[in-house]
């Protein structure tokens, strides 16, 4: 028996997916080509190609064996395949899938910046990436963005530079590089470190009584690595320079009164002045250390009487009283020198201890307040009895008068009597 069997001959080979360029960059072009082989004798056979990606149609069945993709991004990337099959559809292959990944233009950028960073000193942030050797030189451009508000915009500069940097400086950095499309960086957190703490006022002593010394300070704290900064302070009230610039971190005021109160302030920086803080304003009361001081004597003082002059006065709660001393003047001479106690007596006064009394109050801390000037009259005596007389008589006068009327009546009232009588005895 004869061997009669022919072999089917392949119309055409199995296609295979072929992509240009290699490897595909974003931006760029990228061209697929489904690849097969007729049969010798076949070469006039038409055949139709359709494209895939991901299983679903992208170029429907036609005679163009190339599927063209223009800008192509990232999401473009995926598992492609081609379909090849007669126009009478009676043969119909399939290449396998090819995955084809597009790759980023630029690496993912990164954002770096000088470590330890102090308040004043320079910063310099740097946006770091590198393009794909295989590309084409293109524009870089470089932008910096700080909790998500632009700083700088695109540039070809891929650094952002802060010439003194301050507390205010701290965030969140992030950089974006562009060139066809634009790739951010992840956020990187600067922290600025403080250089100094922000001053505070510190009064000496509290509370500041009128004519008192106040010595004022302006106190901060130097980051220990920076222990050697040299540091300018300046002091304000109301917001007016009441000493300069300097090195002196205390501010003197010698014998306080009570318009020194006010708003106090004082402000410390570098000497480059790349750094400058002020402090709060603290109000700064003076006091006075008692209140006005007043005589009290007892009234109507006569001559040969005594005398007693009080100095009252109210103590602030913050002075104690074994500090006060008080003294006391008669037309401005002294009577008596400051003591601890309060009263000037005069156990017999005279005429002439008539006048203007003061009295003046004082501290350790503090001089002295004087009270109003108060007239004290000293009574005479004489003139006293020679009133009293006078109403004596008035008195007397008033009682005679007062007798010699209710004699009258008393005599009246007898006559009518008697007379009733007699005209009774007249009748029987």
């Amino acid at each position: 028996m004869g061997n009669n069997t022919k072999m089917v001959e392949k119309l055409f080979t199995t296609p295979k997916i072929k992509v240009t360029p290699h490897p595909v960059i974003e931006g760029g072009n990228m061209t697929l080509t489904c690849g097969t082989s007729l049969h010798p004798h076949r070469h006039n056979t038409q055949l139709q190609v359709t494209f895939y990606r991901e299983g679903r149609i992208v170029q429907g069945s036609g005679v163009s064996d190339i599927y063209g993709v223009y800008n192509v991004q990232l999401e473009d990337s995926g598992k492609y395949s081609c379909e090849v099959e007669t126009t009478d559809r009676k043969v119909k292959k399939r290449s396998a899938e090819q995955v084809i990944q597009i790759e980023e233009l630029v690496a993912h950028p990164t954002i770096t910046v000088t470590n330890d960073v102090y308040e004043g000193d320079p910063m310099t942030l740097t946006c770091k990436t590198t393009l794909k050797p295989s590309t084409k030189p293109t524009e870089v451009q470089f932008a910096f963005c700080k909790d998500g508000r632009t700083v700088q915009g695109f540039t070809s500069s891929n650094k952002y530079e802060v010439q003194a940097a301050h507390l205010e400086d701290c965030g969140n950095y992030t950089c974006e590089v562009k060139t066809r499309e634009t790739t951010r960086s992840y956020g990187v957190y600067i922290q600025v470190q403080e250089l100094f703490t922000t001053p505070k006022i510190k009064v000496n002593p509290q509370p500041v009584f009128k004519k008192a010394n106040m010595v004022l300070k302006c106190v901060t704290s130097l980051h220990p690595p920076r222990r050697n900064t040299q540091l300018w302070v300046t002091f304000f009230r109301q917001g007016r320079i009441v000493q300069g610039s300097g090195v002196r971190d205390i501010f003197e005021v010698h014998n306080v009164q009570l318009e020194d109160s006010g708003k106090y302030s004082c402000e410390m920086e570098t000497t480059d002045g790349r750094v400058r803080k002020k402090s709060a304003e603290q109000v700064i009361k003076i006091e006075e250390p008692f209140s006005q001081p007043s005589i009290v004597v007892t009234s109507d003082v006569y001559e040969g009487d005594p005398m007693t002059l009080t100095c009252n006065t109210a103590l602030s709660p913050y002075i104690k009283p074994t500090e006060v001393q008080f003294a006391f003047y008669r037309d401005g001479r002294t009577l008596q020198e400051f003591t601890s106690y309060n009263k000037y007596e005069v156990y017999s006064a005279f005429l002439e201890d008539s006048g203007y009394y003061t009295c003046e109050v004082r501290t350790s801390t503090a001089t002295t307040t004087t009270s109003n000037r108060v007239y004290i009259q000293i009574q005479s005596r004489n003139a006293n009895m020679g009133y009293t007389q006078q109403n004596i008589i008035r008195l007397t006068l008033s009682a005679c008068v007062i007798i010699a009327a209710a004699l009258l009546v008393f005599y009246h009232i007898t006559w009518v009597k008697s007379m009733e009588a007699a005209d009774t005895a007249t009748v029987y």
